[in-house]
């Protein structure tokens, strides 16, 4: 922690509170040794994850003489990037000076610009350079501490086989070595930063860990989710950048990069079968006029159809989910929604693709009209992920209906995109489109404007 302190001074930034909690883990030591030779963090963007590293490792530069450190990224271009970077915060603070002016004051670390072989030199003989992410680069030389920063974004095979082969270089450093291995969620689990946190929450006495993500099942829209998760919120990081990025940013590049959530396993089930049955049993009626809602949904080739209704208890806030009708065809559906709407006076959710759209089309034909909700690829992504998460924190009732059960116990996730997620049709064992209504539904329920309260406003006639 000393070390990172002075070299958060030499940055010219302070330590926020995750960066000390980074520096605490990577300066744990015990009889005289590192406690963790191998250390993983996993933080969001923005969080000063790479700042409180490169803090720890300029304070130990400054402190040992003839100490080496190698710094490699996802290319050779990101690790020069983020090594200069760090070296001209030195030079602001009057740290460090250029190669070409070496000569002005030997007490400056000194800036080397070699190409892709950036280093800092400083004037005990200690050396932190940049590397790519490539065992040729580093082969025979030896360093006490390994930086692979951004390992999320290095390829899978090349990011094991480079950590494998850079462990070595710390062999004859003695007890004071250290890997680390820093970054964010990548596209799919798999690849060097996913090994490494399997390996440390499996066994944290081997490998020290920092883990900042959210649950598999947290629901990514939400701001709670947010607060609770990404340590450099109200730090760093103002809740209007993060509200800014979640609307520019599809919905699972903003679960990675902020939330550090990572794909879900296209191989397991989508939900879980005990937790769903759980969900059984106690179950209510449906409320009054226009405190429910609708949705439904069509199998892409029109084999089927499914009109739902949810709504939340307005004393517990359980979400109930009720099938009305699961049939053959589609050709039923619009009329069916049409009927239950209008007698109800309740909005009706839907996902406008394929035969889902031919659907809604009669439907805004139809005369009176009916409110239409369609949603966004990014809301239905947010929506089965919230419908999960409902089911596994057993805040979700359901009755005993056979179409329902089916398409939740063999509901199957598919990607989509790089690494967002929806109910698969082809990849599940059931007809799934009782299930997508219900998210849907749970989705327009949620999003539905609270009524405001009748104000009774009382005039004096008094003249």
């Amino acid at each position: 922690m000393v070390e990172a302190s002075l070299g958060a001074k030499m940055l010219g930034v302070p330590l926020t509170p995750a960066g000390k909690r980074i520096a605490t883990l990577l300066s744990a030591s015990r009889a005289r040794r590192r406690l963790y030779p191998e250390a993983v963090i996993q933080a969001p963007r923005r969080s000063t994850k790479t700042t409180a590293i490169w803090a720890t490792i300029i304070g130990r530069a400054v402190s040992r003489p003839g100490y080496r450190a190698v710094c490699v990224a996802q290319s050779g271009v990101i690790s020069s990037q983020i090594l200069t970077e760090h070296a001209e915060m030195l030079m602001a603070q009057g740290h460090c000076q250029p190669a070409q002016e070496r000569d002005r004051d030997p007490s400056m670390a000194v800036l080397r610009l070699l190409a892709g072989r950036e280093s800092i030199t400083f004037p005990n003989g200690s050396r932190i350079w940049a590397a790519p992410p490539d065992p040729a680069a580093v082969r025979s030389r030896a360093a006490d501490d390994v930086v692979i920063d951004e390992s999320g974004e290095i390829d899978p095979a090349k990011g094991i086989a480079f950590h494998a082969a850079v462990l070595p270089l710390m062999d004859t450093r003695g007890a004071w070595a250290q890997c680390i291995v820093a970054g964010t969620p990548a596209v799919a689990r798999e690849g060097l930063l996913w090994q490494q946190l399997q390996v440390a929450r499996e066994n944290p006495r081997a490998v020290g860990i920092l883990d900042w993500s959210a649950p598999d099942d947290a629901d990514a829209a939400d701001e709670a989710v947010w607060r609770a998760t990404h340590p450099g919120l109200g730090v760093l990081t103002p809740i209007g950048t993060l509200r800014r990025r979640f609307e520019a940013m599809d919905l699972a590049q903003f679960s990675r990069e902020y939330l550090g959530m990572w794909a879900a396993d296209p191989n397991a089930a989508a939900i879980d079968p005990v937790a769903w049955q759980d969900c059984a049993g106690v179950f209510s009626d449906r409320p009054g006029q226009g405190e429910w809602v609708l949705a439904y949904d069509c199998a892409p080739d029109a084999s089927s159809a499914s009109l739902m209704a949810v709504w939340r208890d307005q004393d517990t806030d359980v979400v109930h989910v009720e099938l009305i009708e699961h049939s053959g065809g589609t050709g039923w559906l619009p009329k069916e929604a049409y009927r239950i709407a209008r007698a109800h006076r309740v909005p009706i959710g839907y996902d406008p693709i394929g035969a889902n759209a031919d659907a809604a089309d009669a439907l805004a034909r139809a005369r009176p009209g009916v409110k239409l909700v369609p949603l966004s690829l990014r809301e239905m992504q947010g929506a089965a992920t919230r419908f999960v998460a409902e089911v596994n924190a057993g805040t979700l009732a359901h009755a005993a209906q056979p179409a329902l059960d089916d398409a939740v116990t063999g509901a199957a996730w598919r990607q989509v995109g790089d690494s967002g997620r929806l109910f698969g049709r082809r990849s599940s064992s059931a007809d799934v489109s009782p299930l997508v209504a219900a998210t849907i539904g749970l989705w327009v329920y949620d999003a539905k404007p609270v009524a405001a309260p009748l104000r009774v406003v009382t005039r004096s006639t008094a003249g």
